[in-house]
């Protein structure tokens, strides 16, 4: 893989590290929560790692983990918010084992770029208080 490729990757890992990194902070403990899961697919297929995460309007976001079986749950106030799906941070290459490296490769071939956004993803999720479902299904 070229130089200019691998500062592209890096880029929009760092844009999305950053992204999550603002969402944890928002949103005031007084505030009601609602509790969202669901799963995330890509062309059907459960998507085994990466971030999801949901991004208010107004600046209030939350973001969950995804097992390996490309479920998440995650809780935030009711309201409208953006989804991305972003790929697992890369492993350290001084400690990761080739098959760190080579899992996290395929695992971030398999998000479209597209989804890795909440500007650019197109995916909108409305959070009513409660409970609420909201499964994923991204497209290659």
């Amino acid at each position: 893989m070229n130089m200019l490729k691998q500062s592209r990757i890096s880029l929009r890992g760092l844009a999305c590290v950053i992204t999550l990194i603002m969402a944890g902070g928002c949103g005031s403990s007084s505030e009601p929560r609602s509790q969202v899961s669901g799963s995330v697919s890509v062309n059907g297929e459960a998507l085994t790692g990466g971030t999801v995460l949901f991004m208010a309007e107004e600046g209030q976001g939350a973001s969950a983990t995804l097992t390996s079986d490309g479920l998440y749950s995650l809780n935030c106030p009711p309201g409208r918010y953006h989804v991305a799906v972003c790929p697992p941070a890369r492993p350290d290459p001084l400690v990761a084992t080739n098959a760190d490296i080579s899992a996290y490769e395929k695992l971030n071939k398999k998000i479209p770029t597209i989804y890795q956004d909440v500007g650019t993803s197109g995916i909108i999720a409305e959070v009513k208080l409660g409970q609420n479902s909201f499964d994923i299904q991204l497209k290659k």
